[in-house]
C-alpha cells in the first residue's frame, strides 16, 4: 500500500510518529501520518485507539468542514492515516500573528466549526479535542477551514446518548468533563462549551477559563457573575456586538441542560444567521483581520 504513494518532505511531528506530504499514483498530493507502533506501546497507548480514529474519520468524509479521509493501512511497524493536506497555519499559529479576529472573520470561521459538529453530532460522534490548534486553513489564502485529530473522538452509544472520561485540553475542557468526566457522563454539548471558548479567544484575544490543572481556580472563574467576562468596550476598542456575545454565552452555559445544541445554534442562534461579507469564493478570498494593541497578552492555553 504504501508503494502507491511518492514521499515529499516531512510537514510534522509528534509523540508516536511524523505527518508527511505525499503524492498519490493519481497525482493528488496528500498527508500521510505514520505512527510507530513501538511508540504507542510505549506509552500505553491501546492499538484500538488507532482503529477508531480511522474509522470516524471514514464516517466524516463527506463532511466538507473535517479533514477528508482517504485511506489507512498498516505494517508489522506502522499505522498509515492518510488524509487531505492543507497549506495553511492552525488558529494558534494565526492568532499569534493578529491578537484578535474582526468579528465577521471568527463568525466564519465560528460557523465552520459548527458545521462539522453538526455533522459529527448528527452521525453519534463527540469530538472531545475542539481547539485552535485543531482548526486548519484549507491554504494560506483561503478562509476556509478543516477540523482535524480525531484522536479523543468517539462514538457515543445511541441508547444513552453519554460518554465518559476526563478527555480534551486544558482551557478548553467543559465543566463536566473537567470536573467530574471520569465519574460522571457527558454528552455532545461538551463540544459545544469547546466552540464558545474558542469564539471567546477568537473575539478577545483571551481565554475565558484557567488554562490548567487547578480546578479551584478553574470553579472560581466560572463561578463568577459576569463569566464569560467580555473586555469592556473601554478596553482596548472592544467592538464585539451584543449577539456575538450572547452565542458565546449560550455555548458556555455551565449546566449542560441548557446548552443549545449544535444543531440549534447553527439554525436559530442570530450570530450563525447573519450575512458575512466574505465567502470561500469571494475573489480575493482573504480573511480580514482587526489590528490589535500590541500590549494585548495572550493566556497561556495548556497542553495537548
Amino acid at each position: 500500500m504504501i508503494n502507491n504513494y511518492n514521499f515529499n518532505e516531512l510537514i510534522g511531528e509528534g509523540t508516536f510518529g511524523n505527518v508527511y506530504s505525499v503524492v498519490e499514483e493519481n497525482g493528488d498530493k496528500l498527508a500521510m501520518k505514520i505512527m510507530k507502533k513501538n511508540r504507542l506501546v510505549q506509552h500505553n497507548v491501546p492499538h484500538s485507539t488507532i482503529y477508531k480514529e480511522a474509522k470516524l474519520l471514514f464516517k466524516s468524509r463527506h463532511c466538507g468542514k473535517i479533514i477528508t479521509f482517504h485511506d489507512f493501512f498498516e505494517d508489522n511497524y506502522n499505522y498509515y492515516i492518510v488524509t487531505e493536506q492543507c497549506h495553511g497555519s492552525d488558529l494558534f499559529e494565526k492568532l499569534m500573528k493578529v491578537k484578535k479576529f474582526d468579528e465577521n472573520s471568527a463568525q466564519f470561521i465560528i460557523k465552520q466549526i459548527l458545521q462539522a459538529l453538526v455533522y459529527m453530532h448528527q452521525r453519534g460522534i463527540i469530538h472531545r479535542d475542539i481547539k485552535l490548534e485543531n482548526i486548519v486553513f484549507k491554504n494560506q489564502h483561503s478562509n476556509e477551514i478543516r477540523v482535524i485529530d480525531m484522536g479523543l473522538a468517539r462514538e457515543i452509544a445511541k441508547t444513552n446518548n453519554k460518554c465518559y472520561g476526563k478527555s480534551g485540553t486544558l482551557g478548553y475542557m467543559a465543566p463536566e468533563v473537567f470536573l467530574e468526566g471520569d465519574i460522571e457522563a457527558y454528552s455532545y454539548n461538551a463540544d459545544i462549551w469547546s466552540l464558545g471558548v474558542v469564539a471567546f479567544i477568537l473575539l478577545t484575544g483571551y481565554i475565558p477559563v484557567t488554562a490548567n490543572n487547578d480546578m479551584e481556580g478553574y470553579i472560581r472563574d466560572i463561578s463568577n457573575r459576569s463569566f464569560p467576562n467580555f473586555p469592556s468596550k473601554k478596553q482596548e476598542d472592544n467592538n464585539t456586538s451584543e449577539i456575538a456575545k450572547d452565542f458565546v454565552k449560550q455555548c458556555l452555559q455551565i449546566n449542560p441542560d441548557k446548552r443549545i445544541e449544535a444543531v440549534q445554534l447553527l439554525m436559530n442562534h442570530p450570530w450563525m444567521c447573519k450575512d458575512v461579507l466574505m465567502s470561500s469564493s469571494s475573489s480575493s478570498n482573504k480573511l480580514v483581520f482587526k489590528p490589535c494593541s500590541p500590549s494585548r497578552k495572550l493566556f497561556p492555553l495548556g497542553s495537548s
